[in-house]
């Protein structure tokens, strides 16, 4: 596929099964959470290839099946041994991980994003892991302070995971291309279940993962609660799995430079189109959207007017793939009933702000979403229709929340919220309804609450007394961190690791790179 045709956001019929997208091989059954057991499967049966760009990865804490109902020969080897075993046996691996520009390598301290960078890079030296981390250089139309803003403030987000796998039901010595896509790091303390335990699991799969940096001070030694972890994340076979290797190859091909090992995969892999049939009655549509600039990617057209054709943006040396934001908009004006939303963040239309305290310009999280949300219920309302989004968010972003970064967060988030309740109440009044705007957007937290039980793990020490810490484990419940990014509506599926970061940076589109994948519901 060309990168013209990858740009252009074509939707692609692949024969992917219902099945296939909540259900794995190997009785598998719940995707969001036993997504790592999915990707030990195929590594173990990996011939030729595999590429992977995590935005964090942290190799000696990550076992990839914890599952004592069904243990597999080989588990419990941690992520990096089995990665550089696969090298060591002819497999090709590559793996691009962000580099936090923010962590200091000769501390070996990772300040803010805690993405274990060097520690990744350190692991695969002078191993045959081709590792590469992976800055998030400015594109040649910023100025020096904006390059440099980007090097250390922003990051490349796309979580994709690239493999060959057997073709199932067929007796051939030729493979197919598996990929994965969405918002899982394959990172430290990232697992979860369905019941996202806050205590009774800390002595047995989250003793050694145990992640809670909402207080100061958090240890394992102390107890609970762990930060409980919402998740998504995608099986994608045929055409659309070979879009995520078309995105990791232009990636590659732009910011490592040397020559991208494809030279044998025609005799290695089997097209996708000679193993899907578009009259398969359970075919999906599936599309994949991109947010990436040409400084993060090869293959971008220099020509403005060709670009534009493509539903590109030029300017300033500079050519963009604003995909993920033109996918949400066309979905949201298509909704006919309902809209669901999972996010991370969730602020954005700031030209639309009540600017009497701030100066909504200095913000500039001008991207489009909020606005589009609102304005479509308002035109619900001046129809007389019902129609209701629905908002999952965390309680607060993830940190401290009293630190400047998280308050700031939830100021911009409030003036979101209420930009777009000003929005639906002034069309509520206008009808003359006296319905409550909460009928048409509604903001949930989810959160979790635990029993003590006898014989839980007990800890050695305590919280200081009178800490949010200590409170919180006197209380036994604490939120469950959403970090899915995923809207539905009646019609289609949006989700992926960028696909959902209701953030400006998501629509900053020449900053942060991301990826986003729709299935239509036929």
């Amino acid at each position: 596929m060309s990168s013209c045709n990858f740009s252009m956001l074509l939707k692609i019929v692949i024969g992917l099964r219902v099945s296939e997208v909540l259900h794995l091989k190997e009785s598998l059954v719940y995707f969001s959470s036993r997504g790592r057991a999915a990707k030990f499967h195929y590594t173990k049966m990996l011939m030729s290839q595999m590429y992977l760009s995590p935005r964090s990865i942290f190799l000696d804490a990550i076992t990839l099946i914890r599952d004592p109902r069904r243990p597999k020969p080989g588990e419990g080897i941690t992520l990096g041994e089995l990665l550089k075993r696969k090298a060591d046996d002819g497999v090709s691996i590559l793996l691009l991980v962000c580099d936090d520009r923010t962590s200091v390598e000769a501390l070996k301290n990772d300040v803010l994003m805690a993405t274990h960078d060097q520690e990744t890079g350190d692991y695969f030296q002078n191993t045959n892991v081709n590792c590469f981390l992976c800055p998030r250089d400015p594109d040649d139309g910023r100025s020096i302070v904006q390059g440099f803003e980007i090097c250390t403030m922003f990051t490349h987000h796309q979580k994709t995971v690239v493999v060959d796998s057997e073709i199932p039901g067929r007796e051939s010595q030729k493979r197919r291309i598996v990929s994965f896509v969405g918002g899982i790091d394959l990172c430290d303390g990232n697992y979860d279940t369905l019941d996202h335990p806050l205590f009774k699991t800390l002595d047995t799969v989250h003793y050694d993962d145990f992640h809670q940096p909402n207080f100061t001070g958090f240890s394992i030694s102390k107890g609970g609660p762990r930060e409980p972890w919402n998740d998504i994340h995608c099986q994608l076979e045929r055409p659309a799995a070979w879009d995520v290797l078309k995105n990791f190859e232009q990636r590659w091909r732009k910011q490592v430079g040397n020559k991208f090992p494809l030279d044998k995969l025609d005799e290695i892999i089997i097209p996708a189109k000679s193993i899907v049939s578009s009259q398969d009655p359970e075919t999906w549509n599936v599309q994949l959207f991109r947010s990436i600039d040409s400084g993060a990617a090869s293959d971008f057209l220099e020509e403005p007017e060709r670009s534009a054709e493509l539903g590109l943006v030029s300017g300033k040396d500079n050519t963009i793939d604003r995909s993920i934001q033109d996918a949400y908009i066309n979905a949201i004006r298509r909704a006919k009933n309902f809209i669901y939303i999972e996010n991370q963040y969730f602020l954005g239309s700031s030209y639309g702000w009540k600017s009497n305290d701030i100066k909504v310009e200095d913000i500039g999280a001008l991207h489009l979403i909020p606005k589009e949300l609102s304005l479509k219920i308002v035109s619900k309302i001046k129809a007389r229709e019902r129609f209701t989004v629905y908002i999952v968010i965390p309680m607060w972003p993830e940190g401290i929340p009293m630190s400047e970064s998280v308050q700031a967060i939830l100021d911009w988030q409030r003036r979101t919220m209420e930009m777009m309740y000003t929005d639906i109440a002034r069309a509520l009044q206008d009808k003359g309804l006296s319905a409550n705007p909460r009928d048409y957007l509604t903001f949930f937290c989810l959160g979790n609450r635990e029993a003590r039980k006898i014989g839980e793990y007990a800890p050695m020490e305590r919280p200081e007394p009178d800490t949010d810490y200590s409170k919180t484990q006197q209380a036994r419940r604490f939120m469950i961190y959403v970090h899915a990014k995923m809207m539905i509506d009646a019609q289609d599926i949006l989700y992926g690791e960028r696909a959902k970061r209701l953030v400006e940076r998501v629509f900053e589109f020449a900053k942060e790179t991301s990826l986003c994948n729709q299935q239509d519901i036929t």
